[in-house]
């Protein structure tokens, strides 16, 4: 059982429509790609919203353990499958954002 932490949940309430857009628009996602979105997200959003401090990424290559945390809690979730590929939506996960793509 994962433990949430409060800084994991205001990261998933900042994130996680956006990426389920992104991944759901471009059918499947590998997570490189995925850090690269977030990251400029954050870097297009962090004077509107101060929350996107909490995302940190690596400097020798886009990548950020909260963004990859986030995937993993998708995946247990059923939101969102791992594929060879990279991420796709289930089901559930294309309900949950509807017809907004």
């Amino acid at each position: 059982m994962e433990v949430y932490t409060p800084a994991f949940i205001k990261i998933r309430e900042l994130l996680q429509v956006e990426l389920l857009k992104y991944i759901g628009e471009n059918i499947v996602v590998n997570s490189n790609d995925i850090n690269e979105f977030i990251m400029v997200l954050k870097d297009r959003s962090k004077h509107e919203n101060k929350n996107f401090d909490l995302i940190d990424f690596t400097y020798s290559y886009p990548f950020s353990s909260q963004v990859q945390n986030l995937l993993v809690d998708l995946v247990r979730r059923c939101i969102v499958r791992q594929t060879r590929d990279g991420y796709q939506l289930t089901s559930h996960g294309l309900s949950l954002i509807g017809n907004d793509i």
